[in-house]
């Protein structure tokens, strides 16, 4: 069994991939519009249709799929789908919308109202749908209208979304790329968070909405299907959140840095560091020594050229990745631009790519810098997880956008009017909820930026009361160049020959890269039945039962072999 994916870059069908890889879900696979006419739903009982114009003779045979018994996902339907299906088209709809999420799955939304940018439409459903969230206007008190709506067809089913889902994600990650290179009054650079699309208000700044709304979609899929679904597991094994520990060396002295350094590795804590290439104080052979420990990575400083052209602020970025690489002798692996100085929309991402570096975390979440006061954690952007950057076209660029959440000069910094001003003793509270917000609802990485100048001047205590809070929680410290390790060596993994028969289920897994932290996510319980016993090449295994999203999964390690077979058994659970 296989979900479809209906694959039209155009219309966002590469990053409904992206979506799905990102949170485990391998078991899909991309097909042609010419495919339609021939799709079984015992082969494939899932559809996802993105947003877009399909021609009639498509049309039919996805209504011909829906009949015969397939589960049908589509975002936002032309009318020749959605009349049939039972949702008459009215009109679209305009605003500052907010996503009300009424019936499972709903994993991480909690009752939070997710905002929604991009295409939405307004539909009419039969009186026999099922109203499974609603759309309002933000601080208006208008009709809300169905947002997602599903109803029995035939044999099968049909999910219609009445906003296109792909889109929204990709602005609420990325922003509008009609806002690229426009300055607000009071900046003199172009940076990412003036980018953020207009959410109309900052009332989901303590949720990463974007990424909800992915995992909505992932588990909408996981519903359709009939069977127990295996992930691969999207967080190290056995951790229930990750956090990502950077520092910008910006212009601190060896000293600074190395103080910060031997604090962290007292504590076990292994950090990023970035080096601006033309000044640092730090030289190839400190950052060959320091790398026992720690990691570095590039900070590219685009401020000098600003004013200039966008192709001219391009250049000097990857004459920058080309002056590290010489001067350190290091790999490029992950960066964060210099106060985050940005050029264009993507143009950046690209020359990254070029240049062979695969995670960039130069979004700030936290803050919207000389564009507003917010400092909430997403106040900004809504995303914690990684995700690979996608052009306005569709298409994908292959290097991961890890957002940062907190920059220690953002938070902590007094007298400087930008700042927020928080003392270690509130920014002790606040560390506590962020973290038990993502240990026991989000269940992503949380990143942050302690600068070692700083760390030395005004943030080792709130520093410290980060490596404490997330240590009793039982959270893992990484950097982010060991976060981005286990990203791809993750997405080296498939799941394959999915087959669901007298309560067991069996499958494929197989990769090519070895990690120690990789592991399997199986349904703990699924339609009355639940789990009792786990193999592996037909071998009993021990796996640990652990919540994630108010559900119990078993988690089970990754052996050492390349490939191998699972089976677990269901039995059904006793009145």
């Amino acid at each position: 069994m296989k979900i479809a994916l209906l694959h039209a870059p155009a219309y966002f069908s590469d990053y409904a991939a992206e979506i799905c890889e990102t949170w485990g879900l391998t078991c899909y696979q991309l097909i042609q519009e010419q495919d339609l006419a021939s799709l079984s739903p015992t082969d494939i009982p899932a559809l996802l249709l993105p947003a877009g114009h399909y021609d009639s003779a498509s049309c039919e045979a996805i209504m011909a799929y829906v009949n015969t018994g397939g589960a049908l996902v589509c975002l936002c339907p032309q009318s020749e789908l959605s009349d049939p299906m039972g949702f008459t088209y009215v009109e679209d709809k305009t605003g500052h919308h907010r996503l009300r999420v009424t019936c499972p799955p709903a994993a991480g939304i909690a009752g939070t109202a997710l905002p929604v940018v991009g295409k939405v439409k307004i539909y009419e459903p039969r009186n026999d749908a099922q109203i499974r969230a609603w759309l309002g206007l933000l601080n208006t008190y208008e009709k809300n209208t169905p947002a997602i709506m599903s109803r029995q067809m035939g044999k099968g089913q049909v999910i219609c979304f009445s906003f296109d889902l792909l889109a929204s994600v990709w602005q609420l990650r990325q922003g509008d790329p009609h806002l690229a290179e426009i300055i607000p009054p009071g900046d003199s650079c172009a940076r990412p968070c003036h980018l953020a699309s207009d959410l109309g208000g900052a009332d989901s700044g303590w949720v990463p909405f974007a990424d909800l709304q992915a995992r909505l979609l992932v588990d909408t899929l996981i519903a359709c299907l009939p069977a127990p679904v295996p992930l691969i597991s999207h967080l190290p094994a056995n951790a229930n959140a990750i956090i990502l520990y950077s520092g910008d060396e910006d212009s601190a002295t060896r000293a600074e840095t190395e103080k910060q350094f031997t604090d962290l590795t007292a504590e076990n804590v292994r950090m990023n560091l970035y080096l601006i290439p033309d000044a640092s104080a730090s030289t190839g052979e400190d950052a060959h020594q320091d790398g026992e420990h720690h990691d570095i990575g590039v900070h590219p400083d685009l401020l000098h050229v600003a004013g200039a052209s966008i192709q001219d602020r391009v250049d000097e970025y990857r004459a920058q990745l080309e002056r590290f690489s010489e001067k350190f002798q290091l790999p490029l692996r992950s960066a964060r631009n210099h106060c985050t100085a940005w050029a264009g929309y993507l143009e950046l991402m690209v020359v990254a790519h070029a240049c062979g570096l695969r995670m960039d975390s130069s979004y700030f979440t936290c803050s919207s810098y000389m564009r507003n006061r917010a400092y909430d954690p997403y106040g900004a952007f809504g995303m914690a997880m990684p995700m690979r950057f996608v052009q306005p076209t569709g298409e994908m660029i292959d290097i991961y956008e890890q957002p940062t959440h907190l920059s220690d000069d953002c938070w902590f910094q007094s007298g400087d009017d930008y700042s927020a001003d928080i003392s270690p003793d509130i920014y002790d509270d606040i560390v506590e909820r962020i973290l038990t917000d993502q240990k026991t609802q989000y269940h992503m990485p949380y990143g942050v930026n302690i600068h070692p100048g700083n760390y030395a001047r005004f943030s080792s205590e709130q520093s410290a009361s980060l490596i404490r809070q997330s240590k009793a929680l039982d959270l893992p410290i990484w950097s982010f160049d060991q976060w981005l390790d286990f990203v791809e060596a993750r997405r080296r993994w498939r799941i394959s020959d999915w087959q669901w028969q007298n309560q067991q289920l069996r499958f494929t897994v197989q990769g090519d890269t070895e990690h120690h932290a990789l592991s399997l996510l199986l349904p703990a319980e699924h339609m009355g039945s639940r789990l009792k016993t786990v193999s592996v090449e037909d071998q009993p295994i021990a796996y640990k039962l652990i919540t994630r999203y108010r559900q119990s999964v078993a988690e089970l390690s990754l052996p050492p072999q390349k490939t191998f077979n699972v089976a677990a058994n269901y039995e059904t659970k006793s009145a």
